[in-house]
C-alpha cells in the first residue's frame, strides 16, 4: 500500500536556486537525473509536505517550466541565508522547509519526520525554532526546517554580512536528527524514500557523476 503523504496547512517550502553554481561550470539546478532535472526532484520531494512552494532565485533564471513563484535576493550574492530571508517575506507561514536545489534524492519521509518532530514538541518550555538532520558527523542547514521566529536574526545577520550559517544557527534553539539513528529504526518494508544517499548534494561534476552512479545501481529506490 502506497504511503500517504500529509500536508502542513502551516508550512510553506523553499527552494534555494540563486547560487552561481561555480564548480560545477553550469546551472545545477538543470542537471539531469534520470529523465528530471534536479530541481523538478527536489519539488516533488517537497510538495508532499508544504502548503505552498516557492523558489529564492533571481528573475532571469530559466525556471519557468516549474510554474513556481519566485522570491527575488533583497540581498543578492549573500548565500543560503538570503534566500531563507526572500522566502519567508515572499511566503506566509509558521514553518519552512528549505531546500537546496541540488538533492538529487531528497527524501520526503525525512521532511515528515522533521515536522513531526516539530508538532510533537509544541508547547514546551523550550520551543524548537529549527530542526535539522546530521549524517556521519555534519549538520545539513540547507535540508531542514525553520520557525518564522528566526526572521528578525536572519535579517540582523544579513545587514551585518554575518553570513555563516552554522554561526547563525548557534543562536537558536536547534533540535538535531541523527539520519544514522533514523535508518537504523526505519522498517525495511515501508517502502519510503529514506536513504544514506537523501542528503547527497552536487556541488561539482564528481559528486554529479556519484549520484548518476546511485541512480544506475538502485533504480527500484529512485
Amino acid at each position: 500500500m502506497k504511503r500517504k503523504e500529509r500536508k502542513y496547512s502551516d508550512t510553506a517550502g523553499i527552494i534555494l536556486a540563486g547560487g552561481q553554481s561555480r564548480r560545477m561550470g553550469t546551472d545545477k539546478a538543470l542537471l539531469k537525473i534520470g529523465n528530471s532535472y534536479v530541481i523538478q526532484r527536489v519539488v516533488s520531494a517537497l510538495e508532499p509536505c508544504v502548503s505552498q512552494l516557492g523558489l529564492a532565485a533571481p528573475a532571469d533564471r530559466n525556471y519557468d517550466f516549474l510554474q513556481l513563484p519566485i522570491a527575488e535576493d533583497s540581498f543578492p550574492g549573500q548565500g543560503p541565508l538570503s534566500g531563507l530571508y526572500a522566502g519567508m517575506n515572499s511566503l506566509d507561514a509558521q514553518w519552512y522547509v528549505l531546500s537546496a536545489c541540488d538533492l538529487p534524492f531528497a527524501s520526503t519521509r525525512l521532511l515528515e519526520i522533521m515536522l513531526e518532530h516539530v508538532h510533537s514538541v509544541a508547547g514546551e518550555d523550550v520551543p524548537v525554532q529549527i530542526v535539522l538532520p546530521t549524517y556521519e558527523g555534519r549538520h545539513h542547514p540547507l535540508y531542514a526546517v525553520y520557525h518564522r521566529s528566526v526572521y528578525a536574526s536572519l535579517e540582523t545577520a544579513l545587514h551585518s554580512k554575518q553570513l555563516r550559517v552554522m554561526d547563525w544557527l548557534q543562536q537558536h534553539q536547534v533540535a538535531e536528527l541523527s539520519l544514522e539513528q533514523l535508518l537504523a529504526q526505519r522498517s525495511e518494508s515501508n517502502g519510503d524514500d529514506l536513504s544514506p544517499w537523501c542528503l547527497h548534494n552536487m556541488n561539482d561534476p564528481a559528486s554529479y557523476q556519484l549520484a548518476l552512479q546511485q541512480m544506475d545501481s538502485d533504480r527500484e529506490l529512485y
